[in-house]
């Protein structure tokens, strides 16, 4: 056997993560799809990287012509071992080509992708698709992107088996995104969609089900809000040191909802004279956390109405082609020890951007806080990258537009507060309690917290996001504990209960992140698995699902207001599918069922040896095989397809809706025709029409600015037969 041309060949799972990777060795030379490397401690090696997956899973298309018929009895299909393909990506297949030439010229192969299960997942598929049979395999794990801890960890490489459990836990995942992407759309759109939808089908998968229930829970918490009007009490109490207003808030099963009854208080309470409890102790608020790129778009949405698409290229371009923040596709709100050892030269470069930096980074005299909810050497341990924070290539002389440079200095911001001091304030409490007449034993309280030290505040001003509600004021007129207030004057102050808030494309991300809070209380030790997990879907995933749901119509945006992101909400479309499965199947769209699956993954992924983690995936698979069996079968023996529109007379919403712009638009409309109008008719109108109805009402008109539930497609938005159970990548995908 000829000598191996090279010491080692490593397999990274981006390209800018290879160019890391050769800086830490010592810098090489860009070649046609790697880099070489001349001179490394590891002797002569080369570096070839992936896009993401370079792979996908076999999928029916790839077994026979017979699985385009989504009505044949082929369905449904649970192919058990799914072979790896090369992805159909043309820059994919350069990089196995590369890889498949070099790797039999090396004698060791190190795994270099990112430490989590997808990451394992990568590197392995890659391998295995050129064919190669190296020596020596090992793998290097590092989540950080600096030279230092990059180089140490290519010199303390481990053996692959010890990461074995992920990779057999992030391929069951992926086998199991697999069968129900496939299985659940093909039984939507045969068994529960209507014929006159016209072409197309309704995608469904594990994080899309989940997506739609999200969607679902809060549409039906809009629709069922009822407006409660209620009253709250303001009493103006003199004391010696002059006048504090003290409220009565009751809690919502108390509300004061009798405007009568809620005088008769108010005139009871005038005159009052009591003894007034104060209660004053220290405070300390911690800075915000380090951003995630979930948690980066939820905030840029919020401050700028910026979608996720901007957000997230706006990262990629300051990560990618300017170098001055760290991969943005970050999961983590917490950095490495060893980051904390090159902040110095950061925040030296970060005074280059003025003021608040430079005043605060001099109030730092090098002093730095560290907190573990800022430095966690295990998360990091444990995950494939850290916060997005800023690096220390210097701003000066980058020509940034307006939206880079705003992005900027809020991830700069927010790094710079993360090691100052705690913001110190002191919490009064004011508190009056009427021990005789009417309003015996009603609370009338104020509450607030004057800031005596503001730590990190310095770098935000009012802005902080840390805002008290509830009426809390930072000014309170002294009053001693004990002394006597005497109610000088009351007034009623009108309240109005408010409906919950549509999700938007960013705000929905943040709700995939965080679901377990949507867990209801009788699932608590669910609730407490999605705590501990990430979620539902990926950083590198969540804002595609969102994407491809509104372009299969079962989701739609509406129109912003103001310089918000625009909210989005379940079609017309999206509404069916979800009540049609709810009563047969809910568990596709319960978003809790995600922790199921996570709980089965981590017991795979910390299985005591290789066999072990075998042995447990394959009851994993198995169960998910017989579960997703039982519920194609359910849906197809239960669902029903809802009537077709044509015959189904609108709903009430409709006919309002059509009414409103049949009005904006001057156009002719009896009421006997308006009344007589069937939902695919009024579908049919609002499609037609709603175009100029919301021009106008963007010019300034009062017509509403997006349809009511239409049960039709949208105009020019039909999607192709072919179903994206074909098309899709069965084990995610990841972007450089």
């Amino acid at each position: 056997m000829a000598a191996p041309q090279f010491d080692v060949g490593i397999l990274a799972e981006k390209k800018i993560q290879a160019e890391q990777y050769a800086a830490a060795l010592g810098g090489g030379a860009m070649r046609d799809g790697y880099i070489e490397v001349a001179r490394s401690p590891l002797g002569r090696a080369v570096i070839i990287w992936g896009w993401g997956h370079v792979d996908r899973l076999e999928e029916p298309r790839d077994e026979g012509e017979e699985f385009r018929d989504w009505r044949s009895k082929v369905w449904p299909h649970i192919n058990a071992r799914p072979r790896v393909l090369p992805s159909d990506d043309p820059k994919c297949k350069r990089q196995i080509a590369a890889a498949k030439k070099l790797l039999p010229q090396c004698a060791m192969v190190i795994g270099a992708s990112d430490p989590d299960r997808e990451g394992e997942t990568i590197w392995r598929h890659f391998l295995e698709l050129t064919g190669a049979r190296p020596r020596a395999v090992k793998r290097m794990i590092c989540a950080e992107s600096n030279p230092g801890p990059q180089r140490a960890a290519f010199l303390a490489l481990k053996h692959p088996d010890q990461y074995y459990g992920r990779f057999v836990a992030g391929r069951a995942r992926s086998v199991i995104d697999l069968w129900e992407g496939t299985n659940h759309t093909v039984a939507c759109s045969v068994f529960l969609r209507p014929g006159d939808l016209g072409k197309g089908y309704w995608p469904m998968g594990r994080v899309k089900g989940a997506v739609l229930g999200i969607l679902h829970r809060r549409h039906v918490e809009i629709r069922d809000f009822r407006e409660v009007a209620y009253f709250e009490i303001l009493a103006e109490v003199r004391v010696r040191a002059g006048t504090v207003t003290l409220r009565h808030a009751p809690s919502a099963e108390e509300r004061l909802t009798d405007r009568a009854a809620a005088l008769a208080l108010a005139e009871a309470v005038r005159g009052i004279a009591e003894p007034l409890t104060v209660e004053q102790k220290p405070v300390e608020t911690a800075p915000p956390k380090l951003f995630s790129k979930t948690s980066f778009l939820t905030r840029a949405g919020a401050l700028w109405g910026w979608s996720g698409d901007k957000s997230a290229e706006i990262l990629q371009g300051l990560y990618q082609d300017k170098g001055l923040i760290t991969y943005p596709r970050a999961e983590l709100t917490v950095v490495a020890s060893s980051d904390v050892e090159k902040a110095p030269r950061i925040m030296e470069q970060l005074r280059g951007l003025g003021e608040p930096f430079r005043s605060a980074i001099d109030r730092l005299d090098g002093r730095l806080t560290v907190r573990r909810s800022v430095v966690n050497d295990r998360e990091v341990a444990e995950a494939s990258h850290t916060a997005i924070i800023p690096t220390d290539v210097p701003a000066d002389g980058l020509r940034l537009t307006e939206d880079e440079a705003k992005a900027y200095r809020l991830i700069a911001q927010c790094y710079v507060a993360a090691f100052m001091p705690s913001a110190q304030g002191l919490r009064t409490t004011v508190s009056m309690v009427p021990r005789s007449g009417p309003c015996r034993d009603r609370l009338f309280r104020a509450a607030g917290t004057v800031e005596t030290e503001p730590g990190w505040r310095v770098l935000f001003g009012a802005d902080d996001g840390e805002a008290e509600e509830g009426g809390e004021t930072d000014r309170l007129t002294p009053v001693a504990d004990g002394e006597t207030g005497t109610v000088s004057a009351a007034r009623l102050e009108d309240k109005r209960t408010r409906p919950p808030v549509p999700y938007t494309e960013t705000s929905i991300l943040e709700a995939m992140l965080e679901v377990h809070r949507l867990v209801p209380p009788d699932k608590e030790h669910l609730r407490e698995i999605l705590k501990s997990s990430k979620g539902v879907g990926t950083p590198a995933t969540r804002e595609t699902v969102i994407k491809e749901l509104i372009a299969s119509q079962l989701v739609e945006r509406g129109r912003a207001r103001g310089k918000g992101t625009p909210p989005i909400d379940l079609s017309g479309q999206g509404i069916m599918l979800v009540e049609a499965l709810l009563p047969i199947v809910p568990e596709l769209v319960q978003p809790e069922t995600t922790a199921l699956l996570e709980m089965d993954l981590d017991r795979i992924e910390r299985a005591r040896d290789s066999r072990g983690a075998d042995r447990l995936a394959e009851q994993v698979l198995e169960d998910a095989r017989e579960r997703i069996l039982r519920q194609f079968e359910a849906i197809r023996a239960n669902g029903r397809p809802p009537e077709p529109s044509g015959s189904r007379p609108a709903a009430p919403g409709q006919r309002a809706f059509v009414a409103a712009i049949a009005e904006r638009l001057g156009l002719t409309l009896s009421p006997e025709r308006l009344a007589a109008m069937s939902a695919g008719e009024a579908s049919a109108f609002i499609d037609e029409h709603k175009t100029r109805f919301e021009e106008c009402a963007g010019r300034g008109g009062n017509g509403r600015s997006r349809s009511s539930r239409s049960t039709g497609p949208a105009r020019g938005g039909q999607r192709r037969d072919e179903p994206s159970v074909g098309r899709r990548r069965s084990s995610g995908t990841r972007q450089p």
